[in-house]
């Protein structure tokens, strides 16, 4: 949450498009998050930071015009600032699982994921790094679909010299149009973001911490697989 803490436009907080003007003004800020509203939609979020230094991030869109609107990109947002960025991500592939590496964020970079298998190809979870500070934050998108996320370095030639470095993730918007009828609510997919030092394991910890509690190990029923009964 304290990441977002100058946070005060709702440009900076997400990216919504769709058949009615982009999304324009300031936020109001509420004990746990966001809120931002005009004639046509409203959006929240709220942020819930864990013992372990980890904060889910859950967004909710909601139409609240009298007629349909459709929603042809729906992204939750991350304004940070610019400066000397890297950005580690990872590839999947059968045998070849989470092959992470570092890149030098120049422009843009980028990851998505269109199938079922949300961990096909890329993964769901990334890292930026600023070398100034020597710091940097860890993104993994809680998704139960098509995914995707976007890094992209800013230069900003008004109010004087500034870098901006902007983080889009969520949904997969390729192809996407959604209709929202008039009431209706579209909560985008729960970011998990955590602030870390140690670029050899991103303080994985923390994940790991919070994962066990929320999700705690059960007991499962022996179970004959005969997947590898050939090798």
């Amino acid at each position: 949450m304290k990441y977002l803490k100058n946070t005060n436009r709702i440009d900076h907080l997400i990216t919504v498009y769709g058949d009615f003007p982009v999304l324009q003004g300031d936020v109001t800020k509420t004990e746990n998050g966001f809120e931002y509203k005009n004639e046509t939609v409203s959006v929240k979020s709220v942020f819930e930071e864990h013992k372990s230094g980890l904060v889910s991030r859950k967004d909710v869109i909601t139409n609240v015009s009298d007629r349909t609107i459709t929603l042809t990109k729906a992204l939750s947002k991350f304004t940070l600032n610019g400066g000397e960025i890297e950005v580690y991500t990872q590839f999947t592939e059968w045998c070849e699982e989470s092959q992470g590496c570092w890149e030098k964020l120049e422009t843009e970079i980028s990851a998505r994921n269109d199938e079922f298998r949300s961990n096909s190809n890329a993964s769901p979870f990334f890292g930026v790094y600023n070398e100034q500070n020597q710091r940097g934050l860890a993104f993994h998108i809680m998704c139960n679909g098509a995914w995707s996320y976007k890094v992209r370095k800013y230069f900003l030639a008004k109010n004087g010299y500034q870098r901006r470095c902007d983080v889009e993730l969520g949904l997969c918007c390729d192809n996407f149009l959604y209709e929202l009828k008039s009431g209706e609510s579209l909560e985008l997919p729960e970011i998990l973001y955590y602030e870390f030092k140690n670029k050899v394991d991103l303080d994985a910890y923390k994940l790991h911490r919070y994962a066990n509690e929320r999700f705690p190990a059960k007991e499962f029923p022996i179970i004959y697989n005969t997947w590898m009964s050939h090798f």
